[in-house]
């Protein structure tokens, strides 16, 4: 039986993630990783949302990083979620600062990449230059310094 962590930042991958916890994954222990996902704050409005998003969906935990600031969940994500020794993950989102973080504390390098809709296709406006892809390995390496995450 395989430990597996869904990262969800979007009710799309909430979805998927759904699909996958309750298909191809059901016989093992998933764990659910909200992290400021997108329209949060209604998700509690929404019966199929707020059910999708609990353990009664099939997930043996859920642990809501809600908060925007990834650095007061650090100690909460070394303390909860590392224990569990992760065998697979599962991310919506490589591109997020947050989730950056999240996968170097956690010490994870290999992850599955789940369907984030059509801008995982085409996202033509969003291409950076080398530049700015430099600027941003820097700006998270100074976070991952700063904050005392090392990813190895």
């Amino acid at each position: 039986m395989a430990k597996n962590l869904f990262v969800v930042n979007s009710s799309i991958n909430l979805l998927s993630t759904f699909v996958l916890a309750n298909s191809l994954y059901e016989n093992d222990d998933n764990y659910l990783v909200l992290v400021h996902p997108h329209g949060y704050d209604r998700w509690q409005e929404d019966p199929i949302l707020r059910f999708m998003s609990s353990s009664d969906a099939g997930f043996k935990r859920v642990f809501p990083l809600i908060d925007k600031v990834f650095s007061k969940h650090i100690d909460y994500v070394r303390k909860n979620i590392k224990t569990l020794n992760i065998d697979n993950v599962f991310l919506g989102n490589d591109c997020g600062v947050q989730n950056q973080l999240l996968m170097s504390t956690l010490g994870i390098k290999k992850f599955y990449r789940l369907d984030d809709g059509i801008g995982s296709y085409y996202n033509e406006p969003e291409k950076r230059s080398g530049f700015k892809a430099w600027i941003h390995k820097v700006k998270l390496y100074a976070l991952m310094v700063g904050l005392g995450v090392y990813s190895g």
